[in-house]
């Protein structure tokens, strides 16, 4: 029986394309660590607001008119204009997304994460503007 040796070779180069592309989105993924009880959720936010500020003030900086950005890891920055449109999102975690996402793709946004943990809506609503003031106070700077 004569072998087809260039379907072998797609089979294998899609595989390894496959195999590659698996790989590098693999550090890109969201981190989702364990998932708490609601008796593990956040209701003070004195009890993290300190380390919250201190995370984005180690993550985000401001230097001639550019944001800044760099992770924990130190493999990937990131920079955008300060013009660059914000938010800051409490619930499951605490984050700021910078940057322009459009119509559900990612385009320019970067998630910055700050907390990962459950946080009650009470403790959301005193943490948000929290956050959203101190990055307010970098991006002037």
């Amino acid at each position: 029986m004569k072998r087809d040796y260039f379907s072998l070779s797609l089979v294998l180069a899609g595989a390894s394309f496959l195999g590659y592309m698996l790989l590098s989105v693999r550090n890109e993924l969201p981190k989702i660590g364990k998932i708490a009880l609601p008796s593990q959720r956040v209701s003070d936010p004195q009890a993290v607001l300190p380390l919250i500020l201190t995370t984005l003030d180690h993550k985000i900086h401001v230097e001639g008119g550019l944001i800044l950005i760099t992770e924990e890891s130190g493999i990937n920055a990131y920079m955008l204009p300060v013009s660059s449109p914000w938010l800051v999102q409490c619930g499951a975690g605490v984050s700021i997304q910078l940057g322009a996402a459009s119509q559900g793709i990612a385009g320019n946004a970067v998630d910055v994460g700050l907390f990962n943990g459950l946080i009650d809506k009470s403790a959301c609503a005193a943490i948000a503007p929290r956050v959203a003031a101190r990055l307010q106070e970098k991006l002037r700077k």
